[in-house]
């Protein structure tokens, strides 16, 4: 790889609205084509998809930072069933959109840090802010 620069899961948060969520540990954006098989008896042995929609969710976890106001907006966007903007990547360089709170977890073993979880769903476009 000639001169490239990777880029380090360090760098790449999730904020809900303005708020950063604290105690990140992981996240991932999730990207996927809905399919329709366009398949006829023409077709012989290979699928013929066409593609007609796409969503977009972002899953996030991390330990649980007592009084942490991202967490408490996360609770109170589930609780109200109300949307949220979503930010996934660096200050100046992320992909952004709207979503639900689809799933809000918290685990609490003994004798370990508690941790969270969160899966968001993608209401509509999710839109790339390049950072230039």
């Amino acid at each position: 790889m000639a001169g490239g620069t990777f880029e380090t899961g360090n760098s790449i948060k999730v904020t809900a609205g303005t708020q950063l969520i604290g105690g990140q540990q992981n996240c991932s954006l999730s990207m996927e084509t809905e399919t329709y098989d366009a398949s006829t008896k023409d077709s012989g042995v290979w699928s013929e998809e066409e593609a007609v929609g796409v969503s977009w969710s972002v899953d996030c976890d991390g330990l649980i930072v007592v009084d942490d106001a991202g967490l408490k907006a996360l609770f109170d966007a589930w609780k109200g069933l109300t949307t949220v903007d979503i930010k996934y990547g660096t200050s100046t360089k992320y992909k952004s959109g709207k979503a639900i709170v689809e799933s809000l977890s918290q685990n609490s073993s003994m004798k370990e840090k508690s941790t969270w979880s969160v899966t968001f769903k993608g209401v509509g476009e999710l839109t790339e802010n390049s950072g230039s």
